[in-house]
């Protein structure tokens, strides 16, 4: 058994999935489309789900290599992490949507946590805590505005995190349903304008 197998059903996992949905995809369509036969594929994964939770470790790998650690793993101004955060959020998405087929298939960690929240309990709590893991990102640069003073003393940087991830999420669905990556840049992202303040919880 090849390695390159392995990788190839994963790939074409993480594509299929993305432009289309988890339910919609067949092992033997995948096999096909990976070029590897069926029994290879439980070689390698015992289910479907298990393919899939390679696919998540994959894309949070792949997400946060390409956006947030060159983003915010550094000594830029900590607002002005969230800027170089949209600037390679608008890359990834543009260089995937053209990747695969011209299609725009979104945040395909939220569409997995979407689509398996009933059925399949341990992949929706697999990608909730990669999400969570991605906003701790916006959260230590929140901390780090607070400290020199570039935003008010009572924001809350737990609850404004959340707020800003869920806009950010928002910007992606939206860009989905436009079929348009250009919805990210063209939106933008004001987290100053986000935060919650601890003295209204607004």
């Amino acid at each position: 058994m090849s390695a390159a197998s392995r990788e190839r059903l994963i790939g074409t996992a993480s594509r299929l999935f993305h432009v289309r949905s988890y339910d919609s995809v067949g092992v033997q369509e995948l096999c096909e489309e990976a070029g590897v036969r069926r029994g290879s594929f439980y070689y390698y994964f015992s289910s479907k789900e298990a393919l899939a939770i390679a696919v998540l470790d994959r894309e949070e790998s792949d997400i946060l290599e390409k956006i947030f650690r060159p983003a915010f793993e550094n000594s830029a101004p900590p607002l002005e992490r969230f800027e170089h955060f949209l600037e390679r959020l608008h890359r990834y998405h543009a260089e995937r949507t053209e990747a695969e087929g011209g299609q725009v298939g979104g945040c395909p960690i939220a569409n997995l946590a979407h689509e398996l929240a009933g059925g399949h309990p341990g992949l929706r709590i697999q990608a909730e805590s990669i999400l969570h893991r991605f906003s701790s990102f916006f959260h230590i640069a929140l901390e780090d505005a607070l400290s020199l003073g570039h935003l008010d003393s009572d924001v809350d940087p737990d609850k404004s995190a959340i707020r800003i991830r869920a806009y950010v999420q928002g910007l992606l669905e939206l860009a989905k349903m436009r079929a348009d990556p250009d919805v990210i840049p063209e939106l933008g992202l004001d987290p100053a304008g986000l935060c919650v303040k601890t003295s209204t919880g607004r």
